[in-house]
């Protein structure tokens, strides 16, 4: 149903009937028929619309919403010859809007906008999984069983005031859902936040939520930068029962694009190139970057000229091996309070175009990485949510106070950077009913894409485009996800093997951890720390009655229980090492949950959540610069960094420089930084003077003594 009057919604058919006409659209729409429901939508551009008929595109710009399914019904009307359309989800998915006259910044959104045709940019912050959505609703009428279709928008559940055949009205009858008999559509909510470089200041990022239904849900993931084009929804407020007159805005996807861009294009001026130039030829570049990186902090110049080319990075390289060597660098700055470390920290972040600070008291595992929350957002659902890591990709990540996290925290950072991964024979279950070796999926798929493959230390991992789905299980019962990335590891000499006791097994790396039951609750437990007496999830057997039968037993007694719906517990058998002699383990990534199942177990996806956002970050395409106060307070040059730190060896390892910064008691050194903390605040006066023209030579004369050239220019 088109809400309309007759005549306007009469005028946009015949509008698009035209441009259909006109642009070639015929033969697309015939496609649709012969291939749904594998295709379903119709991608026209914006300007294509444009050029056909001005004032048309006027009509769809301000009036999207009815513009919008006047066309679709006319495509419906199409179709009906052949097969029966009538009730059909055709969805015209609007493409490519101009960026002059439709993109806004997500902070600059007003309610002038609502109810039109924008285009915002932003990176993901969280996802909910993919649902269903009724979108026909049918009711039973408890007087007279007859049927009532009624359509239904997004939000509360609408019933029928009235039954269609027996006249009743409610409450005299009441109305029995018939979820068999409704329609579903795909629905999916993002919450996109602004580009860190947009943001000025330290103003706090602004964030939109985005609404996607039907064939394009799925396919956005955090930390994602993404461009949207849809209509800017409004929806009233309630508390409890009361509707409120503020409304909260959302905007309903049309069309997305995702940025595959890993360099920004920068506008600058003939005088600004000029100086570039000029600049590029000094045999001193690298001291003037020096001197220009936090001009206010005293020394410390090593680390100064270390994060400058931290900032410009490296240039990924292939070997002739076939090996590929990253391109960003990885810093950390630990030593006694007072060493400037967070301003240095502060500094960078704030220069960065894509640079994310975050301190370590306040940011747990999920503020870092990601996390699987449960939310107003996520409507009680869990959704997965972006941390700093992610959304400083392609850029820098900040961490201060890295000493003030929780053990188990910092050792998120650590777990995404391990192996935590499965032997070649592991099996794996897709949706289709396929069974194959996940060395062997793996391998393929990096084989045949081979160059959108992204290395990091001692892997390779891969995103994959295409929608390939493999049970899942979010503790709440059984279903499918979408892959997301894939990737393997240089494999270790040994192996722990799990063996349940109905002979099922599975191979993984020492760290790798599994969801076992452990005094009645789910927690996680690295396998190399399993017992035979442990019990595992397990996915039940379509045609295994007796796995059902488990529904009656207890989980702390002799037999196991059945824990879900769709899911059981599994005794583990056997615990032990194995040697591996093959080159590669291997991983896979799921997108809405932290698990996967194969055909025996619940496996613990370790890169969904904390993994995946370093894996495609941190080692890849994000630079890190962390800084922490050693463990005693105040550094102790004759003990190894490694036993005044709470962080694991391994974790150290993985940073590419380390700097030891020591308050060393000299009356010289001191003298000569009081000298430059007092310069400091003279030039702080000289500034403020600027602002009302009260500067005197004397004034730019100590201006000159600190300030670097390059600054001044």
């Amino acid at each position: 149903m088109i809400i309309g009057d007759s005549e306007t919604v009469s005028s946009y058919k015949n509008q698009w009937d035209r441009f259909f006409d006109k642009f070639g659209y015929r033969d697309k729409i015939t496609k649709l028929r012969d291939f749904y429901p594998d295709q379903k939508s119709l991608s026209v551009p914006y300007q294509e619309i444009a050029n056909f008929d001005n004032d048309f595109a006027t009509s769809l710009k301000d009036n999207p919403s009815i513009c919008i399914r006047a066309g679709e019904d006319l495509i419906r009307s199409f179709l009906e010859s052949s097969k029966d359309f009538e009730s059909k989800r055709i969805n015209i998915r609007i493409t490519n809007l101009p960026e002059k006259d439709f993109s806004v910044e997500i902070r600059d959104i007003r309610s002038d906008r609502i109810g039109k045709l924008i285009s915002v940019s932003g990176i993901v912050r969280k996802n909910t999984e993919v649902l269903p959505r009724i979108q026909l609703a049918v009711f039973q009428c408890s007087k007279c069983a007859s049927l009532t279709a009624l359509e239904q928008s997004r939000g509360k559940l609408e019933e029928p005031s009235r039954c269609e055949s027996c006249g009743e009205e409610r409450p005299k009858v009441r109305f029995k859902l018939m979820p068999e008999l409704c329609e579903f559509v795909d629905y999916q909510k993002v919450e996109l936040q602004e580009n860190p470089e947009t943001i000025e200041g330290g103003a706090q990022p602004q964030r939109i939520s985005i609404v996607l239904e039907d064939d394009i849900t799925g396919y956005i993931f955090p930390g994602d930068r993404i461009t949207i084009d849809g209509i800017l929804m409004s929806e009233q407020k309630r508390s409890g029962n009361l509707l409120l007159t503020e409304f909260v805005t959302h905007l309903y996807a049309l069309s997305f694009s995702k940025e595959t861009k890993e360099i920004e294009t920068l506008n600058i001026t003939p005088e600004e190139e000029a100086q570039i130039i000029d600049l590029s030829k000094s045999d001193k570049i690298l001291e003037k970057f020096t001197k220009s990186i936090a001009p206010s902090i005293y020394g410390h110049e090593d680390i100064k000229r270390t994060l400058a080319l931290q900032m410009f990075g490296g240039i990924r390289k292939i070997m002739k091996d076939g090996t590929k060597i990253r391109g960003d660098i990885h810093i950390l700055l630990v030593g006694d309070p007072g060493t400037a470390k967070s301003q240095l920290l502060r500094y960078m972040a704030d220069i960065s175009p894509r640079g994310v600070l975050a301190l370590g008291k306040g940011a747990s595992a999920a503020g870092l990485t990601a996390a699987a929350v449960r939310d107003e957002f996520g409507e009680g659902r869990w959704t997965l949510e972006a941390g700093v890591l992610v959304l400083a990709n392609n850029g820098l990540a900040a961490i201060d106070e890295l000493d003030k996290m929780d053990p188990q925290d910092t050792g998120a950072m650590h777990e995404a950077m391990e192996q935590q991964s499965f032997a070649y024979d592991t099996m794996i279950q897709l949706k289709e009913g396929t069974s194959l070796r996940i060395g062997e999926f793996v391998d393929s798929m990096i084989d045949e894409n081979s160059t959108e493959v992204v290395e990091g230390k001692d892997c390779q991992v891969l995103e994959v485009r295409e929608k390939i789905m493999v049970p899942t299980s979010d503790f709440e019962g059984t279903g499918f996800t979408t892959i997301r990335q894939v990737s393997r590891h240089i494999a270790p000499h040994e192996m722990i093997r799990i063996k349940v006791e109905d002979g099922s097994l599975v191979e993984v790396t020492a760290n790798h951890p599994f969801w076992v039951v452990k005094n009645g609750s789910l927690v996680l437990v690295d396998a190399d720390q399993l017992n035979d007496s442990d019990y595992v999830i397990s996915t039940v057997s379509r045609d295994s009655q007796g796995e059902r039968d488990y529904l009656d037993s207890l989980v702390s007694g002799t037999r196991t229980k059945r824990w879900f719906s769709g899911l059981t517990l599994k005794r583990i058998s056997e615990v032990s090492k194995v040697s591996y002699s093959r080159k590669w383990v291997y991983d896979i990534a799921v997108s809405e949950n932290s698990t996967f199942a194969n055909s025996d177990m619940v496996l613990h996806n370790s890169i969904t959540i904390s993994k995946a956002g370093i894996m495609a970050t941190l080692r890849s395409t994000c630079s890190v610069l962390a800084a922490a106060n050693p463990t005693f307070g105040k550094y102790n040059p004759n003990l190894p960094l490694s036993e005044q730190t709470k962080f694991p060896l391994p974790l150290l390892s993985r940073f590419d420089v380390i700097f030891k910064l020591v308050d060393k008691v000299s009356e010289d050194l001191d003298y000569r930084l009081a000298n430059h903390i007092l310069k400091t605040h003279k030039v702080g006066e000289i500034y403020r003077g600027m602002e009302s023209n009260e500067i005197t030579d004397y004034s730019i004369s100590d201006e000159n003594d600190l300030i670097p050239q390059i600054e001044k220019n």
